[in-house]
């Protein structure tokens, strides 16, 4: 589905669309099989977030090489890399911590009204009901409410 390699009639035809947008009973139909356009942020049991950073060949690689060296009596090779074993783990909570705090936020975003085509008409609807294959209109300053594949710009200038 890698939309932005497609023509715009390549891909308004997957998505069984066109330039006009769709119908509204296939948006509801749609709506019924993807449901709402909202980011949904899954909470994981403790456990696992805890377990996780080690989880990996590189730290297995780490811990046997700890172990080996504990074997051997070398406390202090097995003490630098179980420091460097907690300090990935702490790096990967950190970026997680990050990465769920800006799903969480993204999640509670104000209520968006966007312009979409539906039945060839434009309407201005709540963000959450937008489906694959509508087709959106954007005016300056406007947050892009869902994945998209520009059809039509002008001037156009993006800020992430």
């Amino acid at each position: 589905m890698l939309y932005y390699t497609k023509t715009v009639r390549q891909t308004l035809k997957e998505l069984d669309t066109s330039e006009g947008g769709l119908s509204i009973t296939d948006a509801e139909e749609r709506f019924r099989t993807y449901g709402p356009n909202s980011i949904k942020v899954t909470g994981e049991p403790l456990w696992r977030k805890l377990v996780e950073p080690f989880a990996n060949v590189f730290m297995l690689v780490l811990f046997i090489a700890a172990g080996i060296s504990l074997f051997h009596g070398a406390i202090l090779d097995a003490s630098i890399i179980g420091v460097i074993m907690a300090v990935s783990a702490i790096i990967y909570y950190v970026q997680r911590f990050s990465t769920e705090r800006i799903l969480r936020s993204l999640q509670k975003h104000d209520a968006q009204n966007v312009d979409v085509y539906r039945d060839g008409k434009l309407i201005e609807l709540d963000s959450m009901y937008l489906v694959p294959g509508d087709v959106i209109v954007l005016n300056e300053g406007e947050k892009i409410p869902a994945d998209a594949r520009l059809i039509r710009t002008s001037s156009l200038r993006v800020d992430e």
